[in-house]
């Protein structure tokens, strides 16, 4: 069955109290279609939710910004959807080469080989992610496509700023499970090569190794770049990526929509899907953080992307587009869809 059935089974008992009272369905919300697996809500979910007052979720409570239940089965959805994308994409080649790369049976020149073998999964990975971004199942195949190309480069800076600097970890399987971004390399270490359970986590500076770009100057800013954005998703956590993931995917002013030629129709529904991530990343931050650190300047998502376009205008336009992860030409999402 779709998503929808199997996450429904798992929430409908804890959320029928919730629901008796609030009488009304959210048209807002966005569904899926997506086969995946399913863990268990967290042990804090109802701690989550709002009270219901007079018939209604009540939304904000004292100073603390409290989640209506909508939001709370979004964020978890959202989490599971991604987590089914990253181990179903990540092949056990690309564990086998990193294992056997620190085990000294593959030189690093070898392992970088497997590494950019790997963009099409890489690419397949970024393709799964966007397709299951709320709304954006109701766009037409070109507007999906030429959102994809507008903001690939802008995910992709996004999803190795986490992955290289949104952690304090030591270990590769540390880096994974502090990250979110668990492919299934820790199991395939536990059951297969256990003796590679230390082995060191992946690091900015070998998959950038220079010389990559025109520069070094202009290497030395996308790894500050890179690790300012990281370090932010680091006070967060993988919700709130997965949301800024969202809403730079979506990150498309009315002049471009127009110069593209997008029908009115991709347009109001590419504006819904902006305004919901965007409130929804506010009002979740806050509600992690608090409102104090939550409005840090380093936090706004219009902050946050300012830094990606810098990062995106080094990576494509300064890159020697070496046969490696540093090549901006390879990284194209849409030629899955299109293949």
């Amino acid at each position: 069955g779709n998503l929808d059935d199997l996450v429904d089974d798992v929430l409908l008992e804890t959320l029928v109290e919730v629901e008796a009272g609030n009488g009304k369905e959210n048209n807002e919300t966005p569904n899926y279609d997506i086969d995946t697996k399913y863990d268990d809500l967290p042990d804090d979910f109802k701690d989550l939710i709002a009270p219901s007052t007079a018939g209604h979720i009540s939304v904000i409570q004292g100073p603390e910004m409290v989640l209506t239940t909508e939001e709370i089965i979004f964020l978890n959805r959202n989490k599971i959807i991604h987590e089914g994308h990253l181990r179903s994409t990540c092949p056990v080649s690309l564990f086998q080469a990193r294992v056997a790369q620190y085990l000294g049976k593959i030189s690093k020149d070898g392992l970088m080989f497997f590494l950019a073998a790997g963009r099409k999964a890489q690419n397949y990975y970024h393709y799964m992610t966007m397709a299951s971004q709320p709304f954006f199942n109701e766009l037409t195949t070109r507007t999906q496509t030429l959102l994809m190309r507008q903001n690939t480069q802008l995910c992709f800076s996004l999803n190795i700023a986490n992955y290289f600097f949104g952690h304090n970890a030591k270990t590769a399987i540390e880096q994974e499970e502090m990250t979110g971004m668990v492919t299934g390399l820790g199991d395939y270490i536990r059951a297969n090569a256990p003796e590679a359970v230390n082995m060191p986590l992946a690091a900015y500076d070998e998959y950038f190794a220079g010389p990559w770009a025109t520069d070094r100057e202009q290497e030395a800013k996308h790894r500050e770049l890179t690790k300012s954005i990281g370090e932010c998703i680091r006070d967060l956590n993988f919700s709130a990526y997965l949301l800024l993931y969202g809403v730079t995917l979506y990150n498309i002013n009315q002049e471009a929509m127009n110069e593209m030629e997008i029908q009115q129709k991709d347009v109001e529904i590419i504006k819904k899907a902006q305004n919901y991530l965007d409130i929804l990343y506010k009002r979740y931050t806050k509600h992690l953080i608090g409102w104090k650190r939550a409005s840090e300047t380093r936090l706004n998502q219009r902050y946050l992307l300012e830094q990606m376009n810098d990062c995106v205008l080094i990576f494509s336009m300064k890159s020697l587009q070496l046969n490696d992860l540093t090549n901006s030409e390879t990284l194209d999402p849409s030629s899955v869809k299109l293949s």
